[in-house]
Formats: C-alpha cells, structure tokens, sequence
C-alpha cells in the first residue's frame, strides 16, 4: 500500500513520515478531528481540534493521544489495508463528505516530497465500491 509508513503495512514509499486517518465533523465544539496517526512502527490514538492540525503536530509532545498495544495496532493497521491500493492518485474528495453533517473520514500523508489529504464521504452510496469496506471499518469504530 503506497499509503502506509511503517513495517507492519506493505510499504514502498521508504520516504513516508507518517499517515493518519480518523472522523472529523466541520460543526462541532472540542475535538473535531479522532483518529490514528502512524509512525515508524507505533500506532497512536489521538483527538484534535481540526484534521488540518496533523500537519503540524508533534507527536511525541502532543497530550491527546494513547499510544495503542501490539493488538489494537493489528487490528487498525488493517483497517487502513482496506484502502484502494491506488488511493494515492484519487482526487482530494471522495463523495461529499460532511455536506450534511454525516462528518466524514480523513486520510493524511506526509513523505519527504509529498503531502497528500482525501476526505471520504461516510455515506456509501455516494462513493465508489471500492471504499465501502473501509468506511464500515472506520465508522465501527465509534470515534466521534
């Protein structure tokens, strides 16, 4: 998967610094944005104001965050194979993502020359198959 960034996913992008994806809700009071963010081989749980924010964090001193057991890695590095393998050349908006306050899910990227941002629609029947399988995932989780 060309989004992955650490050695538990199939990877081919040596230079990738990380890769999160979670819910956000553009009308909301708090923490906005719930999700993971991986890096190197930890997968962490985190809850900011805005998914824009990812860009800028510093892991290692951000306060919201849990860093997950070996287990609940597996379980959400899995979840983020469910990923088209060319999800790296889709258009930055996947349906209408939080058109009508369904709240959408976030996938960042950042490797050494690229950043890459998708927003997918949490209504299936406004996105291609391919994707059903990984917004289930997502929403099962019950993160916002």
């Amino acid at each position: 998967m060309l989004l992955a960034c650490n050695s538990q996913i199939k990877d081919n992008n040596k230079n990738c610094n990380f890769v999160s994806f979670g819910l956000y809700c553009g009308e909301c009071h708090g923490k906005c944005f719930q999700g993971y963010y991986f890096k190197n081989d930890t997968v962490y749980k985190i809850a900011l104001s805005y998914g824009s924010d990812i860009e800028s964090i510093n892991i290692d001193t951000l306060k919201d965050k849990i860093i997950l057991d070996k287990k609940d890695s597996k379980k959400i590095n899995s979840i983020l194979n469910l990923l088209p393998e060319n999800i790296d050349q889709e258009k930055e908006k996947i349906g209408n993502p939080d058109d009508h306050d369904q709240c959408g899910i976030e996938v960042f990227k950042q490797s050494k020359n690229n950043k890459k941002r998708i927003f997918i629609d949490t209504d299936k029947s406004k996105c291609p198959k391919k994707y059903h399988d990984f917004i289930d995932a997502v929403v099962s989780l019950n993160l916002l």
